[in-house]
C-alpha cells in the first residue's frame, strides 16, 4: 500500500507545475521530515502547505493533494494531541510551542480546504463539482472543530474568527442541500452540531478526563440535537430553555435563547434544539451510569444543554494577592500553618528539607469574589499541575485563614494569563486525623464543620478509597475525638473525595 509521504514525493515529480530543481528540493524536504519530532513535522507542513496547494490550478488535483497531506498528518497528529492534553498548567514555553505547532497545522489545513471550496464556488456547479465542494467544505469544518477541541484541552478560548468561518460554511452547505450528506464520512451538520454542543457544555468547567467523556457522549447522542430556523412564536417572544440561538455572524458558538430578546433573533439565525438530548441525559442521571456517563456528569450536562441558570451572586471585582497550594497533603499542611516555599530560588531549601518541589506555593491575584466563589489570575510561582476538580488551599495576604476550595473552571486566556474559578466548600476548615474503612489505619483529612451548599452539613475531605458510605469514622484533633457516620460521597475527584458526615448510629 502506498504511504502518504511516498504519494506526496511522487506527486512532486508528476505534478507538472515545477522545474526539476524545485521538485528535487521538495522531495528532499519530505525525506527530511521522516523521523522528525511531531511538533517539527507539524510546523514544517503548516509552513509549506499553502504554497504547495496554491500551485495546483485544477480543483480535483488540489483536493487530492490536500487529502494526501491530511492522511500523512493523521500518522502523528493524534499522538501529539494526546501529549498536549497531558501538559500541566500553566503551560511552560516549550509546551506552548508544541500546542501552537499543532494549532497552526490544523489552521493551515482548514484554510487550504476552505480555499478549495471558495475556488469551486466561482464555477457553475455540475454534479462533480458539487460533490467536490461538499468534500472540501466537510474537511474545512472538521479541521476547525478539531482546533476548538485542542484549545479546550489547554483551557484556551477558541478563535472568534474560526467560529464565524464555521457558521458560514455550515450555512452554505445548508443552502446547497448537502449539510446532512453522509456519503463521504460524517456529515457537515453532524460535525457542526458536535462543535456547538461541546462549546455549550462549557468545557472550561470540566477536567480533561471529563472533557473526553463529554466528547464521547456527543459522539453517541449528538443526533438527538437538531438545527432548525426559529418558529414565529420564538421570533415574537424569545424562547424556552433547551434552545440555543446561533446568529449567522456570531463570534462564538451562540447563546441560550431564553437569555436573548426576541429582537435579537435575526433572519439568518438558527436554533439548536437540545430538548431531546437534555431529556435523555436527565433520565440517565436518575439511574445507574447510562450513555457511558456517570450520573453526576449526565446531570451536569443536562443542565448545561438545558440552558444553565445565571450566576447566583454578582461578582465584586478587586485585586488583592493570595497564596495557593493544591492537593490534599499540601492543603492539610497549609491549614496547619507550615511555611511552604513559593519562589523558584527556594527550591534548593525545599529539597534539602526532604519535601522537594511539591511544597511550592504560587501567587495569584483575586480578580473577583462572591459569597462562595473566587476568580483568580496566576501571577508567579510554581503552580504544579492544575485541573478542574482539584482541591485548593487559598490564603489571601490580608488574612490568616485558609479557604478550602475546588477548581470549577480553568481558562488559559493567552500564553501568559491563566485563570481559575474556585468554589469554596465551607467558610471554615480543620486539619484532622481519622480512622475510617481500614481499622487501625490513620488517615489525614480536612473537616468542614458546615457546608452551605449542602444544607450546612459537616463534611470530610479524604484521600480516595479511605472512606466509604456508611463507615463509622472517628476524627482526632489536638487530643479530642469526634464520632460520625459517613454519608454519601458528594464529590469524587482524582485526588480527593468529599463525604457528608452524619451523627453515628445511636448517637
Amino acid at each position: 500500500m502506498e504511504t502518504p509521504l511516498r504519494f506526496l514525493r511522487d506527486w512532486l515529480t508528476l505534478g507538472g507545475s515545477r522545474g526539476d530543481r524545485e521538485s528535487a528540493a521538495l522531495r528532499a524536504w519530505l525525506e527530511g521530515l521522516a523521523g522528525s519530532p511531531p511538533e517539527e513535522m507539524a510546523t514544517a507542513i503548516a509552513r509549506r502547505l499553502p504554497g504547495l496547494v496554491a500551485a495546483q490550478a485544477n480543483h480535483h488535483m488540489r483536493l487530492k493533494l490536500l487529502d494526501a497531506f491530511d492522511v500523512a498528518v493523521e500518522q502523528f497528529l493524534p499522538d501529539l494531541e494526546r501529549r498536549i492534553a497531558g501538559f500541566p498548567l500553566p503551560l511552560g514555553a516549550d509546551h506552548q510551542a508544541v500546542a501552537l505547532a499543532a494549532d497552526n497545522l490544523l489552521k493551515a489545513l482548514a484554510l487550504a480546504y476552505g480555499a478549495v471550496a471558495i475556488g469551486i464556488e466561482s464555477h457553475k456547479f455540475g454534479s462533480g463539482l458539487a460533490q467536490l465542494w461538499r468534500n472540501a467544505a466537510a474537511r474545512a469544518i472538521a479541521a476547525r472543530a478539531r482546533r476548538k477541541v485542542l484549545a479546550c484541552r489547554v483551557y484556551a478560548a477558541p478563535s472568534p474568527t474560526s467560529w464565524r468561518q464555521m457558521h458560514r460554511i455550515y450555512r452554505r452547505a445548508r443552502l446547497r442541500g448537502c449539510a446532512a450528506d453522509e456519503r463521504a464520512g460524517q456529515s457537515i451538520e453532524a460535525t457542526y452540531v458536535a462543535a456547538l454542543l461541546f462549546a455549550f457544555a462549557n468545557p472550561s468547567k470540566f477536567s480533561r478526563r471529563d472533557q473526553e467523556a463529554i466528547l464521547g457522549a456527543i459522539d453517541r447522542l449528538g443526533r438527538l440535537a437538531s438545527l432548525r430556523p426559529p418558529t414565529d412564536a420564538e421570533r415574537a417572544r424569545g424562547g424556552d430553555r433547551d434552545l440555543f440561538l446561533i446568529p449567522a455572524d456570531e463570534a462564538g458558538p451562540g447563546r441560550p435563547l431564553h437569555r436573548v430578546t426576541a429582537s435579537a433573533i435575526g433572519p439568518e439565525g438558527l436554533i439548536l434544539d437540545c430538548s431531546r438530548l437534555a431529556s435523555a441525559l436527565r433520565e440517565a442521571a436518575d439511574g445507574p451510569a447510562g450513555h457511558g456517563l456517570e450520573p453526576a456528569l449526565a446531570e451536569c450536562l443536562a443542565g448545561m444543554w438545558g440552558g444553565q441558570q445565571a450566576r447566583r451572586f454578582s461578582r465584586v471585582r478587586f485585586k488583592p494577592r493570595a497564596d495557593l497550594v493544591s492537593g490534599l497533603e499540601r492543603v492539610v499542611r497549609f491549614i496547619e500553618g507550615e511555611a511552604l516555599q513559593r519562589r523558584r530560588q527556594d527550591r534548593g531549601a525545599a529539597a534539602a528539607s526532604g519535601r522537594g518541589h511539591e511544597n511550592g506555593l504560587s501567587e495569584w491575584a483575586i480578580e473577583n469574589e462572591s459569597p462562595d466563589s473566587y476568580g483568580l489570575r496566576f501571577l508567579k510561582g510554581d503552580a504544579g499541575r492544575l485541573e478542574v476538580g482539584d482541591l485548593i488551599g487559598m490564603r489571601p495576604r490580608e488574612s490568616a485563614r485558609v479557604h478550602v476550595c475546588l477548581v470549577r473552571r480553568v481558562s488559559n486566556a493567552g500564553q501568559t494569563r491563566l485563570e481559575l474559578g474556585l468554589q469554596e466548600l465551607a467558610p471554615g476548615a480543620l486539619a484532622v486525623e481519622f480512622i475510617g474503612s481500614t481499622p487501625g489505619e490513620i488517615g489525614r483529612g480536612i473537616l468542614l464543620p458546615a457546608m452551605p451548599a449542602h444544607g450546612r452539613l459537616p463534611g470530610l475531605v479524604a484521600p480516595p478509597g479511605s472512606v466509604a458510605t456508611g463507615d463509622d469514622i472517628t476524627l482526632r484533633r489536638e487530643g479530642s475525638f469526634r464520632s460520625y457516620r459517613a454519608g454519601r460521597c458528594l464529590e469524587a475527584c482524582e485526588g480527593v473525595e468529599l463525604f457528608g458526615l452524619e451523627p453515628p448510629a445511636g448517637g
